[in-house]
């Protein structure tokens, strides 16, 4: 077996050790050698020994200053000075606790996929109250900071009682908001362009005909007049504004440098807003790559049933193929993916770009995430780091070398 899968293999081994035992792991290889082994042989022991020891070390080191700034926080409440982190200990400071709707008190509430704020509450509050488990016997945090988060169902009751408006493509799950009334608005979801603006225009060309009034959102002025310098070489007619102007004119498109996740068609209002995520790609915006599980899908069709796939919002779960489902009227193609138990996510194939066929051992299939669980943030959160910490070691490497004097050979 490889030396880096030795000791991988006894990480949980030495985990369990008290630091008292690790202690004595050094004594007892240098018995093993003594006794006759070579050095190959307690090679994998040794630096499973090393990085425990390291790990706990660094371990060590980050509690010490972390207690550290507790108690210097708490120095600073005392003398009744203002601190960065004052925020972390409002809950223990002030008595009462005011939040969002409390300070602005809107005429109206607009709630955008409830549901996936309700799903992204309750991750946040599962990972906020794990942490603080931790931290508190370790002398990190205090128990009253329990209450800095508020539960998701207290937001709503809340929210209820302002005049309310859920936005949502399907009503499958509105986060626990009962409405008095819904109302279909006929809006469908753009497929997007990834940046072929002569496929935008064959589309603008279609809605002018039906006297489409016409917004697209370019991210930037400098990608706006690009755009419409780009749609006038392929002749199509658009206006670039720096700011929205009252009213739209019909047949023509207007270019403003705002964004957008995601636009949409209205075909009732004859309305049509292509966002810059629609135009140029949802990952236009990321200057630098980014780690992958998986391996990206150019199209659905490079998927069949049974594929192990990854949600970049849910983690790994299994294609079970494309479902057609109906919300308010509107027919739309889902990719069906399962997660753990019986979660199943649908998602639009217009978002193929979230998913990423998983690359892994075909002998070895993945642990499936749970849906709204806070596992797949945690994992994530590892592997930045992970690579944080590999990054600071090589650095570190190559400065040691760099100090290193070389020698010539003949």
């Amino acid at each position: 077996m490889p030396i880096a899968k030795a000791v991988e293999a006894k990480e949980e081994e030495y985990g369990r050790l008290s630091d008292e035992q690790l202690r004595h792991k050094t004594e007892e290889l240098k018995a093993r050698l003594a006794e006759g082994e070579t050095l190959d042989d307690i090679l994998p022991d040794a630096f499973a020994t090393a990085r425990e020891a390291a790990w706990r070390e660094r371990e060590s080191s980050e509690v010490e200053r972390r207690r550290s700034r507790l108690l210097s926080d708490a120095d600073r409440v005392e003398a009744g000075q203002p601190f960065r982190r004052m925020r972390s200990w409002i809950s223990v400071l002030s008595e009462q606790t005011w939040d969002l709707l409390d300070w602005f008190n809107p005429e109206l509430v607009i709630l955008w996929e409830p549901d996936k704020i309700r799903t992204r509450c309750e991750e946040r509050l599962q990972g906020f109250a794990e942490d603080l488990t931790s931290a508190v016997p370790r002398g990190e945090a205090a128990p009253a900071q329990e209450s800095l988060l508020q539960p998701w169902d207290r937001i709503r009751r809340e929210a209820e009682g302002l005049p309310l408006v859920l936005m949502t493509e399907m009503l499958l799950g509105l986060g626990g908001v009962k409405p008095a009334e819904s109302l279909d608005l006929g809006a469908s979801g753009l497929v997007g362009y990834q940046g072929q603006i002569r496929l935008l225009k064959n589309d603008l060309a279609a809605w002018r005909e039906k006297g489409y009034r016409i917004l697209l959102l370019s991210g930037g002025e400098a990608r706006g007049r690009r755009l419409a310098e780009n749609l006038a070489e392929l002749e199509e007619q658009a206006v670039y504004l720096e700011e929205a102007e009252d009213g739209l004119p019909q047949g023509i498109p207007v270019i403003l440098p705002g964004t957008l996740s995601r636009g949409f068609v209205m075909p009732e209002a004859r309305l049509a807003l292509v966002s810059d995520a629609d135009i140029w790609g949802e990952g236009y915006r990321k200057t630098k790559g980014k780690k992958r599980t998986g391996e990206k899908i150019s199209t659905f069709t490079e998927l069949k049933a049974g594929d192990y796939v990854v949600h970049e919002d849910h983690g790994v779960g299994i294609y079970r193929g494309i479902t057609r489902l109906q919300s308010e009227g509107t027919w739309r193609d889902y990719l069906l993916i399962q997660y753990n138990g019986n979660d199943r996510l649908y998602v639009p194939v217009e978002q193929l770009e979230r998913v990423q066929r998983y690359i892994g051992n075909p002998s070895q299939p993945p642990k499936l995430n749970s849906l709204g669980g806070s596992e797949w943030t945690r994992q994530k959160g590892k592997v930045k780091e992970g690579l944080r910490t590999l990054a600071f070691d090589l650095k570190k490497l190559y400065a040691e070398r760099s100090r290193r004097t070389g020698y010539a050979f003949s």
